[in-house]
């Protein structure tokens, strides 16, 4: 595609990283979107927030981590959406006393998702309450 001088699209790339995760070892996608910068591709939020779901339900911690402090390194900002899965990860990862840090850290405001996801996930996790 490139050859033929087509431009990739974000959603394009979006579709990519989808099979690569898919398809392929969690480290290709990783290694795609590390990539992306060199081939001349912007890569946003929304592309950093589907590779670290992948990450997540692959239970990929330490990769998961890594590619969140990636994103915060780079002129990217994290939406509401990044820090949802960064606490649902983590409660999932069982790490509840930093999950309630990164809700209750300056600059992150909370959404509707976010009340959902640590009722539901201290819930299931017998810590109700806490």
């Amino acid at each position: 595609m490139v050859a033929k001088g087509l431009q990739l699209t974000m959603l394009g790339l979006n579709i990519l990283l989808d099979y690569a995760e898919k398809d392929l070892d969690t480290l290709v996608a990783k290694e795609v979107l590390e990539q992306c910068e060199e081939l001349g591709f912007e890569v946003d939020v929304v592309t950093y927030n589907a590779v670290m779901v992948h990450f997540s339900k692959m239970m990929k911690w330490l990769y998961f981590i890594r590619l969140f402090m990636d994103l915060l390194k780079k002129p990217i900002t994290p939406n509401a959406q990044t820090y949802n899965i960064l606490i649902s990860s983590l409660c999932r990862a069982s790490n509840f006393q930093l999950a309630k840090f990164m809700f209750s850290c300056n600059g992150f405001v909370a959404d509707n998702m976010t009340y959902n996801i640590l009722i539901h996930e201290f819930y299931d996790a017998g810590k109700e309450g806490k």
